[in-house]
């Protein structure tokens, strides 16, 4: 075993092991590959309330920091009580990382994501020469350094990083925009279990859309809604099932209701059973992913896993990869009349689609697979330390 005793940097970390939703699922199986690499994995995490897992193979340290149990990412960015949180979240950080990371003996700082994690990666730097690198998601990039401060302080963790990764081609492209200096497309997955599925009770004789995501505005869960009322005039023999949980669910059950589509889009909300979810991975019939922005979305790898064609907006690497490869189709961003006509051809043509191209998205998938981009890292790693 090498000497690479690693920190994993991060505001999202799932306070069980059986959460199944947002990024922090792929960090949690992240770090357990890595833990199978490396000396040692710790992981380091603002403490948010509800109860939470012991965690054994890779221990997570859990800083108080005096916030509750809205995570970093929920926060209105532009009130003056998320201004608070993140000025205290990031100088009680600063202390606290300094103790997690001499009590540990860490020699390597991941910082997932860009941001606020790489604050705390470029202030022990700054402190003990300990190298950091950070790992940027949309948000990152696109909607942080949209305020003046961060803007700035995100330029500087940046140029300050050993290394910066993007988890999609569109985002690094954005990093050297942004601060001036190259970044390298290493991809976020998250694998499932297949085998370990309960399988939905569907209509045979219909389509079954799925949309897999959080119900907030970023990921356009109402520009579906709206696109679905629009399909509905046409065509009665499709199911639009919606997991996910997020701000707009009572909002989204509403507009349902008030457009009389609710034999036509099922809110399930927020599932914690993998197993159910992957149940409707391999069941459904197309994916549906109507982000107003984004990079590279997670749930494409679960989509090549199970080989379900996808219907994508035109932004981030979305267009790049359903494109190239035909594995769907791609429609304007923010148009849900465009979703509409999209969703009707993916109506005609994706059973036959999911046929012809599962053998392809399962090959695609290898360059997604874990245990290739957590070797690519510990090599960069390895001649850091």
């Amino acid at each position: 075993m090498n000497g690479l005793r690693i920190g994993v940097i991060t505001h999202n970390y799932p306070l069980r092991a059986s959460e199944s939703k947002d990024a922090g699922k792929f960090i949690y199986n992240f770090a357990q590959k890595l833990s199978e690499k490396v000396e040692v994995v710790e992981v380091f995490c603002p403490n948010y309330t509800g109860k939470k897992e012991k965690y054994k193979k890779v221990p997570v340290t859990w800083f108080k920091w005096g916030g509750g149990s809205e995570k970093f990412g929920n926060w209105g960015i532009f009130s003056l009580r998320s201004i608070y949180l993140f000025f205290n979240l990031w100088l009680v950080g600063n202390k606290e990382i300094e103790k997690f990371v001499k009590k540990n003996k860490i020699n390597y700082l991941l910082c997932f994501w860009n941001f606020p994690a790489g604050l705390w990666g470029m202030h022990i730097k700054k402190k003990l020469g300990i190298p950091y690198v950070t790992w940027a998601l949309g948000s990152d990039i696109y909607v942080f350094p949209k305020l003046p401060i961060i803007k700035q302080l995100t330029q500087i963790i940046l140029k300050g990083a050993d290394k910066c990764y993007g988890n999609s081609y569109d985002i690094c492209k954005a990093i050297k925009k942004l601060a001036g200096i190259k970044a390298e497309f290493l991809p976020t997955s998250n694998p499932i279990d297949i085998v370990k599925s309960k399988r939905p009770n569907f209509q045979k004789n219909i389509f079954n859309f799925l949309f897999l995501g959080r119900s907030e505005k970023v990921k356009g869960p109402d520009i579906l809604i709206e696109a679905v009322s629009k399909l509905a005039e046409k065509r009665k023999d499709f199911l639009v099932t919606m997991i996910g949980g997020g701000s707009l669910i009572d909002q989204l059950k509403q507009s349902v209701q008030e457009l009389n589509i609710s034999k036509n889009v099922n809110v399930l909300g927020y599932i914690e059973d993998q197993t159910v979810v992957n149940g409707y991975l391999i069941d459904s019939d197309a994916l549906v992913i109507p982000s107003r922005s984004e990079s590279f979305p997670l749930v494409i790898t679960e989509a090549l896993q199970t080989g379900l064609p996808i219907i994508g907006s035109n932004v981030g690497d979305m267009p790049h990869v359903v494109k190239k490869y035909g594995l769907g189709y791609i429609f304007q961003s923010r148009d849900p009349q465009k979703l509409a006509r999209v969703m009707e051809q993916m109506m005609r043509y994706g059973k036959g689609m999911r046929k012809k191209k599962r053998k392809l998205m399962g090959e695609l998938y290898k360059g997604f697979q874990l245990d290739t981009v957590v070797n690519r890292l510990v090599s960069y790693a390895q001649s850091l330390v």
